[in-house]
């Protein structure tokens, strides 16, 4: 898009009655439980990666190791030169 612009070139009158009209989608089958319900609820929006919501950086209170992980979590880093 040239300018990163989008124009929706549509009445207003006309956006709100389609908004009066809209009604949401009935919930997909098995959406109620297991990895599409963890889907639904935690993925995050393009503008923050679309990842689960918990695999975000941690809060500023939570203290990070080395590895960039909060501390005490994960198994250990081994080097290759033995340490």
């Amino acid at each position: 898009v040239g300018a990163r612009r989008l124009d929706l070139l549509v009445p207003e009158e006309e956006i709100a009655a389609r908004r009066e009209r809209w009604t949401p989608p009935p919930a997909h089958p098995g959406s109620e439980r297991g990895y599409l319900r963890l889907y639904l609820d935690t993925v995050t929006g393009a503008d923050h990666g679309c990842d689960f919501d918990f695999m975000g950086r941690p809060a500023a209170s939570v203290p990070l190791a080395p590895s960039g992980r909060p501390a005490g979590t994960g198994s250990p880093i081994r080097r290759s030169d033995g340490d």
